[in-house]
């Protein structure tokens, strides 16, 4: 069997799929009076904050063959932010026009400012905070991966714990701000893990922690004591725990010509996971904003509106990227 980090790589798709899976379980969850731990728990084992762990360790392998700066930000321009330039227009335009909003509103929903001022609109989060991160990332490319004396695991590390104290100091100082802004800001501490993760997967260290067999375990009772001792951890244990153990039933499931379906729908739905996000959420955003609330079946159908769109929008959007980018 392949290593633990090297499976995390194989089955990338799979685990988006999962995760933006989970996302329509919680969200349709959400508006029922359904209370199931089950249900929560086992939705939320990759969630978004496996969305991105997967970016940096993406983000990783992608830089590591090409560390041009010019070239990394525009390829990011155009995998992220074009994209949801493109599709958020429409959806934001009617929602600004029904609440009365104006021009100013509606730049800076698309400039993603909005997250910053105002908190999160119907999951506006995820691409705000993700741009930042990939605003920032060739610099944290090269703090953690630098030569220095320490190794990239401990600066790895130490850039965790820098990104914890300014979440912590912004609670602490501004705690009426993070009320808006931190519940979200607060998963990109798993950016920086997948980074190191994507590491490992190309390195020959660590060797006696490469094996699922001794990982999992390892990442399982860290989710146990989390849960019990240090609660604020519990979140990134969980997805860690998911993204580690996915892979390993991905793995046998691929073997199994009965069950291989169950992989390739993970796969598809990872494929086009940004649009089935932003589809998703952006419509559920103009069915509040025009009937002041939404109910389950309204939210199951941005679930189905969002997966019969999502092809011919990722074609629609690629079409125009590639013609005039």
């Amino acid at each position: 069997m392949m290593d633990s980090f090297k499976l995390i790589s194989k089955y990338r798709a799979e685990l988006m799929g999962y995760a933006i899976l989970g996302v329509f379980i919680i969200h349709i969850v959400k508006t029922t009076d359904i209370d199931s731990i089950a249900i929560n728990q086992i939705a939320r084992l990759v969630y978004t904050q496996g969305f991105l762990f997967l970016s940096g360790f993406g983000l990783y392998y992608s830089f590591s063959k090409d560390d041009r700066i010019i070239p990394f930000y525009i390829k990011r321009l155009k995998r992220l932010y074009i994209p949801y330039l493109l599709i958020s227009f429409p959806f934001f335009l009617v929602y600004t026009i029904n609440t009365g909003k104006g021009v100013g509103d509606l730049t800076e929903y698309l400039t993603t400012i909005a997250f910053w001022r105002e908190g999160n609109l119907f999951g506006s989060w995820y691409v705000a905070v993700t741009l930042v991160l990939y605003a920032l990332f060739p610099l944290m490319y090269n703090f953690v991966f630098s030569q220095r004396v320490g190794g990239a695991f401990l600066r790895a590390l130490i850039l965790v714990i820098i990104m914890l104290m300014i979440i912590v100091g912004v609670k602490l100082i501004a705690p009426d701000y993070y009320e808006l802004t931190g519940t979200w800001v607060k998963k990109a501490l798993m950016f920086p893990v997948g980074m190191i993760c994507g590491y490992l997967s190309k390195s020959d260290l660590y060797e006696r922690f490469r094996t699922p067999l001794r990982l999992v375990p390892l990442i399982a009772l860290f989710c146990v004591l989390s849960k019990l001792f240090a609660n604020f951890f519990y979140e990134y244990a969980r997805s860690l725990f998911g993204l580690f153990s996915f892979p390993v039933l991905f793995s046998f499931l691929s073997n199994n010509r009965y069950l291989s379906w169950l992989n390739s729908v993970m796969k598809w739905l990872g494929t086009y996971s940004l649009e089935l996000y932003l589809l998703h959420t952006l419509s559920w955003m103009v069915i509040k904003g025009v009937w002041g609330g939404i109910n389950t079946m309204e939210m199951i159908l941005t679930v189905v509106f969002a997966i019969f769109l999502c092809v011919p929008v990722h074609r629609f959007v690629n079409g125009i990227v590639n013609n005039t980018l």
